[in-house]
């Protein structure tokens, strides 16, 4: 990780955008910018939280690993969410592993200083309350995708919510990568990434997966991808 002098003029958390302006530049006055890479480690499974990240460029994955040593993705922060409730919730403890699955930048504070912004500022009190239930939403809908949907479904889903959250058309994802995102084996992710790219939705190239046929995808794609991505867009309507 790079610390960066801060900079209003480069892109911003779409959460705490929505702060009325005052709130919002006094929590931005307190925060560093630093850049952070794919594969850097955010947060070990439940580790004491030292920081809280706002992300603005850069991709977070939640990940739950068990003792065998499998993993499996239960969620995401990026642009338009954090990583960290658990400081607004009165834990420090966080319940995932958290990675960079995208490089780029975020706002970071520390985890103490965090905690005391939330407790004199309502609006923030109440952003952080909308996003728990979105968080909610999300692990609810991650769980019956995961039992109920085929590994095209949820491979499909997974990448057009990575396409959404990166605003890019090329991830830099390689198969063992994403078999890891989705709880599958990585031959059966091999088996649907040729499918997808013999149907012309997707190029996969030298640890990249590059989408081009969005629409095709979303049609691969299981329902799960539309409901997140509604609660999503009530997400940032809600007002403050």
């Amino acid at each position: 990780m790079r610390n960066n002098t801060l900079d209003s003029t480069i892109p911003e958390n779409r959460l705490l955008k929505t702060l009325p302006p005052k709130d919002y530049e006094l929590i931005l006055s307190r925060m560093d910018r630093i850049e952070v890479r794919q594969g850097d480690l955010i947060y070990e499974f439940r580790q004491d939280i030292e920081y809280v990240y706002f992300p603005t460029t850069a991709v977070f994955s939640w990940l739950v690993l068990t003792e065998a040593g499998d993993m499996i993705e239960v969620g995401i922060s990026d642009g338009e969410s954090m990583a960290g409730i658990a400081i607004f919730l009165e834990n420090r403890t966080s319940l995932f592993q958290v990675r960079v699955q995208l490089s780029g930048t975020v706002l970071r504070m520390k985890a103490e200083p965090f905690k005391v912004l939330c407790e004199g500022l309502k609006s923030l009190q109440k952003r952080l309350n909308q996003y728990t239930y979105l968080m909610l939403s999300q692990f609810i809908q991650s769980a019956v995708c995961n039992r109920f949907h085929t590994v095209e479904q949820r491979l499909s889903r997974w990448l057009l919510t990575a396409r959404d959250r990166s605003q890019s058309d090329i991830l830099p994802l390689t198969k063992e990568i994403l078999a890891a995102m989705i709880g599958a084996r990585r031959p059966a992710v091999s088996i649907v990434v040729n499918k997808l790219q013999s149907e012309g939705w997707l190029r996969s190239h030298r640890g990249k997966i590059i989408i081009t046929n969005r629409h095709g995808l979303e049609q691969a794609a299981c329902e799960c991808y539309a409901i997140v991505k509604g609660d999503l867009t009530d997400f940032l309507n809600a007002k403050v």
